[in-house]
């Protein structure tokens, strides 16, 4: 069995999913950075959702850095609030949030996201 969110939370978690698949073609990787100079490289980052189950509904987790071909380095944490309003996260994040929609429509009840 797994946990529930809010409607609006688990919709900023699908709109990060959405983002990251056609930034990098991962549900939950994204690159930050890069640019026209051969030392300016992108940073590849990725989120991983915590298993914790929050009454109020919503979303925790951790963000990621790669390092190198086989390792990751803990860069941060993130919130979603109950909302689908990410409180705590890196901008990249923030920004995918920004076009979030609930998946159940207008009549969804706040706290019945489902399980995850």
């Amino acid at each position: 069995m797994g946990w529930s969110c809010s409607v609006q939370a688990g919709a900023t978690t699908d709109a990060w999913a959405a983002a990251c698949i056609e930034a990098t073609g991962s549900q939950n990787v994204w690159e930050e950075g890069g640019g026209p100079s051969e030392f300016n490289q992108a940073v590849r980052f990725f989120y991983e959702i915590s298993n914790v189950e929050h009454s109020d509904g919503a979303i925790t987790g951790a963000v990621f850095r790669f390092v190198g071909v086989d390792s990751c380095k803990l860069v941060g944490s993130f919130r979603i609030e109950p909302d689908g309003r990410v409180s705590r996260g890196r901008k990249w994040l923030r920004n995918a949030a920004q076009g979030a929609k609930p998946r159940f429509g207008a009549n969804a009840q706040p706290g019945s996201g489902g399980l995850r």
